[in-house]
């Protein structure tokens, strides 16, 4: 994936081989109700300013119509400057107008990156191998659309905020892995034969 336009604010800073992220706290603040239940103002908004305070990644334009079906799986290499941090991952539709519509996300606390019962703080400025699972999605990009890869180290209110805002740094190793429907003779996608590709 192709890394997106620059944003406006000053949030993220490229070193040599790597990127860095500071989400201001509010971010997350317009990615939708927890636990939605259909009612007015539940469903996430368009993302576009949500994604303004992420690092971002955008595919290019889909050639054809691309089915995706399952549980996309995000694996990361990065760094903190604290012991205390966490990372929100949105997958996106982008349409060719510009709005930006979430497909799925994930979400991981990174002192829980080996055990759930035995969390344990980072190394500031040490490089770890992190995956985090997506939740399933079932979803059609059409021709024309794109997908956004965006990172935040917030994402208020699902996440209460570090102690202190800080910085990530994710190395250009990071892999995005999603999973693409395979399509029968009748033109029905098979949920269970998904295969994953790297996006």
């Amino acid at each position: 994936m192709a890394i997106s336009k620059a944003k406006k604010s000053e949030k993220i800073q490229q070193l040599a081989g790597e990127l860095e992220i500071r989400s201001p706290q509010h971010a997350g603040l317009e990615g939708g109700f927890w636990c939605p239940f259909g009612h007015p103002g539940d469903w996430a908004p368009d993302q576009r300013g949500e994604d303004e305070l992420a690092l971002c990644f955008t595919s290019a334009p889909m050639e054809q119509r691309t089915e995706l079906l399952g549980k996309p799986v995000l694996r990361l290499r990065l760094s903190s400057e604290r012991p205390l941090a966490q990372v929100a991952v949105r997958l996106n539709a982008v349409s060719p107008d510009g709005s930006s519509a979430v497909l799925t996300h994930g979400i991981a606390n990174l002192t829980h990156r080996a055990s759930r019962a035995e969390p344990e703080p980072l190394e500031p400025g040490r490089a770890y191998d992190v995956t985090v699972p997506l939740q399933s999605l079932g979803q059609a990009l059409e021709t024309g659309q794109r997908l956004r890869l965006a990172l935040a180290t917030c994402f208020w209110p699902w996440l209460w905020p570090s102690p202190v805002p800080l910085a990530s740094n994710h190395r250009r190793s990071s892999t995005p892995s999603a999973p693409a429907a395979k399509r029968s003779t009748r033109g029905m996608p098979r949920p269970t034969a998904a295969s994953s590709r790297p996006i």
